[in-house]
């Protein structure tokens, strides 16, 4: 349920995002934000104390080594950088949508290439088995030095002596992580039917809506036998 950070040990964080199943839910839709953050844990006292890392990197996986033998800059597209918010307690990264984007079509490229349809699951599973570190970045302490501009025209690894315990994620497909999660958010699917006024203006758009106080009342069927089941149609629209 956490991870860590520490440097100069060269301990470090990676993160999976769900790509595949953003472009498979928003294929036709244009992504125009992702934002992402990282919350950090309070530590316990101790009489060692470390600093907290004031920047991470954000970088693929795939790219982590090269990053830092070719001095590269962040390039908001495969590699972002963000600073340690002390009133929130995190690290955010503001807009990742380009490198979901750059992703997306190297993984679509890459199934084509091998003579597949990325819009065919088995091929797509078939070529993420062979890259498996396509859409895995990893969060590392730096230390970043900017010029006169506030550009930043260094990144290094931090060589302070830096720890942070990160919130770790739950994997959704995990059922021990489903369950666990709903208990802990019993009411995330659950909706009240009330009885209520509503008040109409001239182009019969609701204006108003307030709790009825007529004597009403309603015997509803209820779900609770099996043979009588909650029914519930749900329409998709698809752009």
């Amino acid at each position: 349920d956490h991870t860590y950070l520490k440097s100069p040990a060269g301990i470090f964080t990676e993160a999976t995002f769900p790509i595949a199943e953003i472009y498979n839910e928003h294929k036709r839709d244009t992504l125009n934000g992702v934002n992402v953050s990282f919350t950090r844990y309070n530590e316990k006292e101790s009489k060692y104390k470390m600093g907290i890392p004031q920047y991470v990197l954000m970088v693929r996986k795939k790219d982590m080594f090269s990053f830092f033998e070719e001095n590269k800059i962040i390039d908001n597209k495969t590699s972002f950088l963000s600073s340690y918010s002390s009133s929130n307690n995190t690290y955010t990264f503001t807009n990742i949508a380009p490198l979901i984007t750059y992703c997306i079509e190297e993984r679509k490229k890459g199934i084509t290439a091998a003579g597949g349809d990325p819009e065919k699951e088995e091929d797509g599973k078939e070529w993420d088995a062979k890259n498996p570190d396509w859409n895995r970045v990893v969060i590392i302490p730096v230390k970043a030095v900017s010029n006169s501009n506030n550009e930043i025209v260094e990144i290094s690894n931090s060589l302070g002596m830096e720890s942070a315990m990160l919130k770790g994620g739950t994997n959704p497909e995990k059922e021990e992580d489903g369950k666990e999660w709903d208990a802990k958010n019993p009411d995330w699917n659950r909706v009240v039917i009330i009885p209520v006024k509503a008040v109409s203006n001239s182009n019969n758009e609701i204006v108003e809506i307030s709790n009825s106080l007529g004597m009403e009342s309603a015997m509803l069927k209820g779900g609770t036998n099996p043979e009588n089941k909650l029914k519930m149609q749900i329409f998709y629209t698809t752009f």
